[in-house]
């Protein structure tokens, strides 16, 4: 078996690396980068990777950026027929130098016209997000929907990182597999503090933060409120401001006007554990909102991981780990995140239970459903 993996972001920028390397370590794993306009790395394209792959389709994770097959790849139509195109003579090829049977992950609703007649062995359609929610108007959102439900549609098997996200496509697609989220274990929880940014380490402590994407499901108010109700913290951003509105970007332009809460911008995956190292209480102040209720945030693993004390938003997928995770209504997160900083007794229970996420067993489960997938006593396939 040989995967093609069709990702939001480039490789260099996806948080899911992690992911990547764990079913590098299984079998070939070929990343493709969604953008067909920027300039082609040499080890990167798709001749040099067909070649490595054809000589040897050894374990491995190779990401590899689609050529444009058709002119004006700036406009999306043209960009989403030639990533299909694209994809369609990568799995060609793939099969016929391999002699591998290919599957396709595609893992947002926009990327990809459709999923028929692409070649593949197998396909999946793995929803990571309520992606309808992230469109910024009307228009948007029903161009995504009406995406959504044709890949619902099509795909072999529909992979859902929730049980809520498994409930809402369970009216379309009733054999959703809860597939989950994963951590990098080993890497987050060695973390080391003194790789952090400067910017956060010059910081006095107690530091309290969130760590990854600022955009419209932060409760912004709700950190100001934090920040100016206790002046002696230091509150904490960190991150790129994300598919954000208005709201959102006025929301964090008044919290950092604040003496105490400062905004530190997009850290490299490398930096990203002792980023979370260098902070005394982890926080996922979200909105409850029909998209916030769905997430299975990937940041809560991480910082369990690190060891650090979490304080969340009442969010289900977040709830399940309320063992080890202080999940509370917005008043009460003064009073958990003191709770919190006088708590490094459970730092390792707290890893304990993050390492049950480590990606390897996420990618085990996945690579089971898939080789079911394609053995046909298993039944017909759709």
């Amino acid at each position: 078996m040989i995967v093609v993996y069709h990702g939001i972001l480039p490789y260099d920028r996806s948080r899911h690396r992690g992911m990547m390397a764990a079913y590098g370590k299984r079998v070939p794993l070929v990343y493709v980068d969604p953008d067909t306009e920027r300039q082609v790395p040499s080890d990167r394209s798709a001749t040099t990777v067909l070649t490595r792959l054809g000589a040897d389709p050894a374990p491995g994770c190779y990401p590899i950026a689609l050529e444009s097959i058709l002119p004006g790849g700036r406009f999306r139509p043209i960009a989403r027929a030639n990533r299909w195109l694209a994809i369609r003579k990568l799995i060609a090829s793939l099969r016929e130098q391999t002699g591998r049977q290919v599957v396709l992950i595609n893992q947002q609703p926009g990327l990809l016209p459709t999923l028929r007649r692409i070649g593949a062995d197998a396909t999946v359609y793995e929803i990571r997000d309520d992606y309808v929610s992230l469109a910024l108007d009307d228009k948007s959102a029903a161009r995504t929907q009406s995406a959504h439900d044709r890949l619902l549609s099509e795909a072999d098997q529909v992979w859902a990182i929730s049980r809520a996200l498994v409930d809402a496509a369970a009216s379309q697609r009733p054999d959703t597999l809860l597939t989950g989220v994963g951590v990098e274990y080993q890497d987050f929880a060695t973390a080391d503090e003194s790789l952090a940014p400067e910017a956060l380490r010059s910081l006095s402590r107690p530091r309290v933060g969130l760590v990854g994407n600022l955009n419209d499901r932060v409760d912004w108010r709700l950190l100001e409120d934090i920040a100016r109700a206790r002046p002696q913290w230091q509150v904490v951003v960190v991150g790129p401001v994300y598919h954000s509105s208005d709201a959102a970007r006025i929301g964090l332009e008044n919290l950092v006007a604040l003496e105490n809460a400062h905004h530190i911008g997009a850290v490299a995956q490398d930096a990203l554990a002792p980023t979370i190292a260098a902070l005394d209480v982890c926080l996922i102040p979200y909105r409850l909102t029909q998209a916030t209720l769905r997430i299975n945030s990937l940041k809560v693993y991480q910082y369990l991981a690190v060891g650090r004390p979490v304080v969340a938003s009442r969010i289900p997928s977040i709830n399940e780990l309320a063992d080890v995770v202080a999940c509370v209504a917005p008043e009460g997160f003064i009073g958990a995140i003191e709770a919190a900083l006088d708590d490094r007794a459970h730092d390792d229970q707290r890893r304990s239970r993050a390492a049950m996420f480590d990606w390897p067993a996420i990618v085990a489960d996945q690579l089971r459903f898939l080789e079911k997938q394609l053995d046909p006593v298993y039944g017909d396939r759709r």
